[in-house]
């Protein structure tokens, strides 16, 4: 496409509301991709009884937030046993009070693979998207 000087502007734009178009996609499919793995690196590392893992099968995630410039996936525990998740992860005194039930932190090992990973998720999506 040849531009002159006087639709070079507009050709600017045109370029300019591909390459947005192109990140708005590939920022959708990483925070997807990413949630999706978060959640299996907080089901890796969430306890386990010998009760069939009813914790780790109540593990869930949502997109909370779909709006033009924000994206927001949560990650969450279900069901029974959902509200022993802070327990769970920061860790707890016993019935008796006397002994303290260390913490097995799940959740912030989720979020720290999301933070680490996101960027280069999103630099291979959006380069994926402008081939």
């Amino acid at each position: 496409m040849r531009a002159t000087i006087d639709t070079l502007g507009d050709s600017i734009a045109l370029v300019l509301e591909d390459c947005v178009r192109q990140a708005n996609k590939a920022n959708d499919e990483t925070h997807n991709q990413i949630s999706k793995e978060a959640l299996n690196v907080v089901k890796d590392n969430a306890p386990a009884r010998e009760n069939g893992g009813i914790y780790k099968k109540g593990l869930k995630r949502k997109k909370t937030k779909d709006e033009r410039d924000d994206l927001q996936y949560t990650l969450y525990a279900s069901g029974m046993e959902s509200s022993l998740s802070h327990l769970l992860e920061n860790g707890h005194l016993t019935r008796n009070g006397e002994t303290t039930v260390p913490g097995k932190p799940h959740f912030a090992k989720g979020q720290e693979y999301a933070a680490k990973e996101t960027e280069a998720a999103f630099i291979k999506n959006y380069r994926k998207e402008s081939e």
